[in-house]
């Protein structure tokens, strides 16, 4: 489509699309939608939640309702030339963006339509809307404002403080989201366990290393240096003082080594008071909001059970007690199981191998190996490589399925190319499933598995040429005096096993009521207590009937006033905002009801 084509197209749709929303006609607005698929995705801007709907009709009676009560006035406004992308042979599509305003609350919104040719017997080509997405830009009520980060962070005099919001933890979740909520001129007051900012990163085992592009892991307001760009992958190290140096710049205000003795909320006053002890002594905060930041599947680590566990008479550890290959042989162990086959497994037979360990990996399942060279493709994850806002645009406001199956596509399709890569790894037992395989499907790995897969940085080829050992498709069972007994009844015998066995708590309600501290007595009707607290949330993690992440960076359907941030990096970013504009909004009191209704257009009509 050459010169202004593009956008007189999308134009012609978002005409036809405004007539049909001010007349409130359901079946007009329903036919500009593509009729075999499509989605519209709404991040707070009418819903004033995380909702993904399908359907021409669905979409279309959701769309009236929503444009009723959020007060939509006007019409959507095209922003800029519209850009056709003709991402392969059978996908193009028009790409444009557009903005528009809602009085209740009063706000700027802006959003994104994707639009897919459809040819209807002998007439012209006729453009439909594949994905409609509608997010939430500004509160006017105080719109995001970066010169605020400047302001000097609190004093702690040792008295009970108040605040905004108190944040359980101190890692990249917690910092992010405590800069955004500065920026809308909210307070925030931190709670981090270890003893330094950046300690979740720098005591972890010494060669851990993001096997994603340095771009992808940008904070807010502050990118990584330029030294360390793509294709270097961050350290523990570069992590830890990258968090240090943000927390520092924007003088967030953080207490460590605190751990929390005990919470509850008070649903009559709606304040929440949470006792916890730090080196100086005991104390009490008091906070208007809660948010949990400590981490999905990362606080209980999982060790299967074992028979004859007092037998073994060598070292046993998680992947989250391991420091260092050195560590283990300044106490005699000269060979190592490793138990798992993920990241974090091939990170460990790596620095094994490199210290002279004698090292075999037990592989329990088929494991998914992405190349790196994948992930960092500018068709990938690359595409952060070319701009962080572009790229996060471009992801984050499609639909987790069909972000999902983009990816899927891709990563298939260079899987195509180079049919034998893992040829040698297969010939030594090891069961890897390339990006060719029908369930290679990464997205569905990391938010519905949380594992599973391995995005390779080259240490494959430590067990393809033989320099480790394998054990494929098979439990260990049972401990020997001196190693493993295994499924198939062999045993495998090492001075040490560390287990790359992943962790349960991948749902927060596993571990809040730990995370919250004691109990202790009950108070009153009016009064929540961990236990409470922990059973009226939602579940998270996992993705629910629309597709989308569980429980994360929204409202929970039976415990008001508390938020659960985390995901990884790409979403810290971008949903530290999500989670800011509805803290701000409940603070002021203009916080409406989210949307949670999915209409029935079939009912609506009778």
């Amino acid at each position: 489509m050459a010169g202004d084509a593009a956008t007189k197209a999308a134009l012609a749709v978002v005409n036809e699309f405004n007539a049909f929303l001010a007349a409130d006609d359901a079946a007009g607005l329903a036919s500009c939608f593509f009729a075999d698929q499509a989605w519209w995705k709404d991040q707070l801007a009418l819903t004033y939640h995380l909702r993904t709907f399908a359907t021409p009709n669905v979409i279309a009676a959701a769309l009236l309702e929503t444009k009723q009560l959020r007060g939509l006035s006007g019409c959507i406004k095209l922003e800029g030339p519209a850009q056709f992308l003709p991402a392969s042979p059978v996908l193009q599509f028009i790409d444009c963006s557009f903005s528009f305003r809602t009085e209740s609350p009063a706000a700027k919104c802006i959003g994104r339509i994707m639009l897919l040719p459809v040819k209807t017997g002998d007439g012209p080509l006729a453009w439909k809307i594949w994905i409609f997405n509608t997010t939430l830009e500004d509160l006017d009520i105080h719109p995001e404002n970066q010169a605020l980060l400047k302001e000097p962070g609190r004093v702690f005099d040792g008295s009970e403080l108040k605040t905004d919001v108190l944040i359980i933890g101190g890692g990249n979740a917690a910092a992010v989201l405590s800069a955004r909520l500065k920026t809308h001129g909210v307070e925030s007051i931190m709670l981090e366990r270890n003893p330094r900012v950046g300690d979740n990163w720098a005591l972890r085992y010494e060669n851990l290393a993001f096997h994603v592009p340095t771009s992808f892991c940008d904070l807010p307001y502050m990118a990584y240096d330029k030294k360390l760009a793509s294709p270097h992958l961050l350290t523990k190290n570069d992590l830890a003082e990258q968090l240090r140096q943000y927390v520092a710049t924007f003088n967030l205000n953080v207490m460590n080594s605190a751990k929390v003795l005990s919470t509850k909320y008070n649903r009559t006053d709606k304040l929440w008071t949470v006792k916890f002890h730090t080196p100086a002594g005991d104390s009490v905060a008091v906070a208007k909001q809660l948010v949990q930041a400590t981490g999905i599947g990362s606080q209980k680590p999982f060790v299967p059970p074992m028979d004859d566990e007092k037998l073994y008479r060598g070292v046993s550890l998680h992947s989250t007690q391991y420091k260092s290959a050195s560590e283990l042989k300044a106490q005699g162990v000269k060979s190592v199981l490793v138990i798992g086959s993920a990241n974090t497994a091939f990170d460990m037979i790596d620095n094994c191998h490199q210290a002279g360990l004698k090292t075999t990996m037990v592989v329990r399942s088929p494991t998914h190996i992405f190349p790196t060279s994948y992930v960092l493709d500018h068709r990938s994850l690359g595409l952060y490589d070319l701009g962080v806002e572009m790229a996060d645009r471009f992801l984050l406001t499609i639909p987790s399925v069909v972000d999902s199956q983009l990816a899927k596509g891709l990563n298939n399709f260079m899987a195509s190319q180079e049919p034998d890569r893992y040829k040698d790894l297969a010939a030594t037992g090891f069961p890897v499933l390339d990006a060719s395989d029908p369930g290679a499907d990464l997205m569905s790995n990391l938010i519905e598995r949380g594992g599973g897969h391995y995005m390779d940085v080259g240490v494959t080829e430590l067990i393809a040429q033989g320099k480790v050992g394998v054990k494929a498709n098979v439990e260990p069972v049972a401990f020997t005096t001196t190693g493993l007994r295994l499924s198939d009844g062999s045993t495998l015998d090492a001075d040490a096993v560390v287990w790359c066995t992943g962790f349960a708590d991948k749902d927060v309600r596993a571990t809040a009521a730990e995370i919250l501290g004691d109990s202790g007595e009950e108070e009153g009707p009016d009064i929540l207590l961990p236990k409470d607290i922990a059973s009226r949330l939602d579940a998270t993690w996992g993705v629910d009937s629309e597709g989308e992440i569980r429980g994360m960076w929204k409202r929970h359907l039976e415990m008001e006033n508390y938020w659960v941030m985390g995901g990884y990096t790409q979403q810290h970013r971008w949903h530290s905002k999500t989670l800011a504009q509805q803290i701000k909004a409940a603070l002021e009191g203009i916080l409406p009801p989210a949307y949670r209704e999915t209409p029935k257009p079939e009912v609506r009509a009778a």
